[in-house]
């Protein structure tokens, strides 16, 4: 059982690196902020594990002299590194949904600081502070959670329909977050103490196997995700003018013109300057004058903040 959990515990050592590289490199092949902040989560995360080896080798053959079960060796350090990941999420949550405010942006990471020190501080060790200081991140984590679906239900029909394909992801998300809670109350208030101290890996109160397996979860699912973007990039470089360019347009135009809040003018204009088309040509489809295409082109550049055509395509496919 040692054995399998020393091994287990190097997986996600693995898995959470190698994530990290994978999601760091679609961050800069695409330029969308989602994939470089679940990079970053995907780092803290493997100094948050790296943690657990470093209590143990600190604590080797006398772990089992502390009088303490419910010993967290580094509180300070796995605030941080908590904090990592979950204002991560948090970010890309707010970035998914077009939050922009930054009492949005900044207040929930703050609260999970002063909450967690406030726990940690005020009440007394043992199981109970510690219950509390752990649950602090999967209390985050569903209420991000509650924040991205009350969000999303008052969206646009185009956005719901992207994130509908999501719900598998996201609900057997929950419910490992919730599997967190559940252990964390079988082995800080059902299972003995003294239980918890067995073995020649201890059972570090700092560890949840259900965390780890929602870590293997979150990171199985974000490399078919970059791996079916990467495959556009470099096995199929998507052409604005071929069908597989005019498919990945469509896709996404609905939810880019409602973001930069265009008029269904400006909405037809930009879907044929995405295809790779000039004023005159734009004009001739549209009958309009190439005066009106001009002003048009200049009004979606501003609302975009781009300064041309190039920057406003790479813009459409880092967002859309």
């Amino acid at each position: 059982m040692e054995l399998a959990l020393f091994y287990f515990t190097c997986v996600v050592l693995l898995v959470s690196v190698g994530s990290f590289s994978l999601c760091l490199s679609t961050f800069i092949v695409t330029r969308r902020k989602t994939y470089g902040l679940a990079a970053v989560a995907f780092l803290s995360y493997f100094f948050d594990v790296l943690m657990v080896f470093q209590d143990y080798y600190l604590f080797s053959g006398s772990f089992h002299e502390i009088a303490d079960a419910y010993y967290v060796g580094q509180p300070f350090g796995l605030l941080v590194t908590g904090l990592g990941v979950l204002a991560s999420i948090w970010l890309i949550v707010c970035v998914s949904l077009d939050i922009r405010h930054p009492a949005w942006l900044i207040g929930p990471c703050v609260a999970f600081c002063l909450a967690s020190a406030a726990v940690w501080g005020l009440l007394p060790p043992g199981n109970v502070r510690l219950f509390a200081f752990v649950t602090m991140r999967e209390a985050f984590l569903l209420w991000s959670l509650a924040v991205f679906f009350a969000k999303t239900a008052l969206s646009s029909d185009a956005f719901r329909s992207r994130m509908r394909k999501r719900i598998p992801f996201f609900a057997v998300g929950a419910l490992l977050v919730v599997c967190v809670v559940v252990e964390n109350v079988l082995t800080m208030f059902v299972v003995p103490s003294d239980g918890l101290l067995t073995g020649l890996v201890a059972i570090l109160p700092e560890r949840n196997i259900a965390e780890n397996v929602l870590l293997l979860w979150c990171a199985a699912w974000i490399w078919m995700e970059c791996y079916r973007v990467l495959s556009i990039h470099f096995r199929q470089p998507p052409v604005m003018s071929e069908q597989r360019g005019l498919e990945a347009i469509h896709a996404g135009i609905d939810l880019y013109a409602e973001r930069l809040r265009l008029t269904g003018r400006e909405k037809d204009v930009l879907l044929l300057v995405l295809q790779g088309k000039d004023n005159q040509n734009i004009a001739s489809e549209l009958q309009l004058s190439p005066s009106t295409v001009k002003v048009h082109v200049h009004n979606i550049l501003k609302k975009a903040n781009r300064g041309n055509r190039q920057e406003l395509i790479s813009d459409f496919m880092a967002n859309s």
